[in-house]
């Protein structure tokens, strides 16, 4: 009864209505419907002897976006209905999409080996920063023991006095002082 229903309410919309046979294997019957579907029909009716017409139905309609399925599926039958049908003319049913293929299991092979090459990217890094620390404690150490030179403060106490005499402007701070507070101050991360 359902069936009447629906073809007539399919006639009335001007809707295309093809008939497949499901085959014994699933794959076959959807190569049967790839090519009813390719050939512009909005509603399909899938026959069977037995149950397999509603399971090849929902097997395809997984596999292919825009295709519903009708939820209370006729005896031996099973029918499927583009998503623009629906929306263009009202077929009796309700409809729903086809089952979803479950979630493939996360590969975890590729996921341990993306967190070793993530945690040695992240131990090189700890290491070049541990190398950097130590070099600006070295440049900042010996920065130090330059300006506490006599040399270097006898050196500098000449060229400001030479400065003096002749006129010419002193440049203010040491680059000494400025180095060692540089390599002193925290870095940002």
């Amino acid at each position: 009864m359902m069936l009447h229903a629906l073809l007539d309410a399919a006639q009335d919309a001007d809707v295309e209505v093809c008939m497949v046979a499901a085959a014994e294997d699933p794959a076959n019957t959807a190569v049967a419907l790839d090519a009813a579907t390719r050939d512009a029909a909005r509603l399909v009716i899938v026959t069977a002897d037995d149950g397999r017409a509603a399971l090849h139905a929902d097997a395809w309609a997984c596999d292919r976006a825009g295709w519903l399925v009708l939820a209370d599926p006729l005896a031996g039958k099973a029918v499927l209905a583009a998503v623009d049908t629906l929306a263009a003319a009202p077929l009796p049913g309700s409809w729903r999409g086809g089952r979803r293929p479950a979630a493939p299991a996360p590969d975890t092979a590729a996921i341990s080996a993306r967190a070793a090459l993530v945690d040695s990217q992240r131990n090189e890094a700890d290491r070049l920063r541990m190398e950097l620390v130590e070099e600006r404690a070295w440049v900042a150490g010996e920065a130090e023991r330059v300006r506490a030179s006599q040399a270097w403060r006898l050196g500098h106490r000449i060229v400001r006095a030479a400065r003096r005499l002749t006129f010419r402007r002193d440049e203010g701070t040491d680059a000494l002082g400025r180095l060692i507070e540089r390599m002193n101050a925290p870095r940002e991360p």
